[in-house]
C-alpha cells in the first residue's frame, strides 16, 4: 500500500486526485491536513483538521498518519496518469523493498518543473521541498520526517 500526503489547501480539486488513486492496482490512500475542509469524502481520503498553521507543518502532521509501506509527498491538487502509483510500487518491489527513494518527473501546464524555479526568492541555495518522490515509511520515520 502507498500513502500520499500533503497540506490541505485546494480541497475543491480532491475529486480528481481520488480518481487518480483509484486507477491503480496497488491500493493508494491519501492523508491531507489543513484548515480548508473538503466538501467530498471517500474511503481513501483521510482529512485532519488543523488550525491556521504553515503548509509544511500540515504536511508533517499528515505524514505522521500515513499507514502505507511507501509514502509519497504530493500537492493536494496534483493529478497522476493511470497506473502511476503501480509504476512506483513496481520499482520498489524491483529494489527488493530496500531503503530507496523513488522519484518522478512532474510538470505544470505540460512543462517539466525546473528546480531553480522553486527556490526561496533569489537564494539559489535554498532547499526545494522534496515533492513527487516515494520512500519507505520506516526510512521517513528514522530520518525524523520532512525537516
Amino acid at each position: 500500500m502507498i500513502s500520499i500526503f500533503a497540506s490541505a489547501i485546494v480541497t475543491q480539486s480532491w475529486g480528481k486526485i481520488i480518481d487518480c488513486l483509484k486507477n491503480n492496482n496497488v491500493f493508494v490512500n491519501a492523508f491531507f491536513c489543513g484548515h480548508v475542509e473538503p466538501s467530498i469524502s471517500d474511503k481513501r481520503l483521510n482529512y485532519i483538521k488543523s488550525g491556521y498553521i504553515k503548509p509544511a507543518q500540515c504536511a508533517q502532521i499528515a505524514a505522521s498518519r500515513c499507514d502505507g509501506e511507501l509514502m509519497f509527498l504530493t500537492a493536494d491538487d496534483a493529478v497522476y496518469e493511470d497506473g502511476f502509483f503501480d509504476k512506483i510500487w513496481d520499482k520498489y518491489i524491483e529494489s527488493g523493498k530496500g531503503d530507496v527513494c523513488i522519484s518522478s518527473s512532474a510538470s505544470e501546464r505540460e512543462s517539466l518543473f525546473k528546480a531553480e524555479d522553486y527556490t526561496m526568492g533569489d537564494r539559489s541555495d535554498s532547499p526545494v521541498t522534496f515533492s513527487f518522490a516515494a520512500w519507505k515509511k520506516s526510512v521517513f520515520d528514522k530520518l525524523g520526517g520532512l525537516s
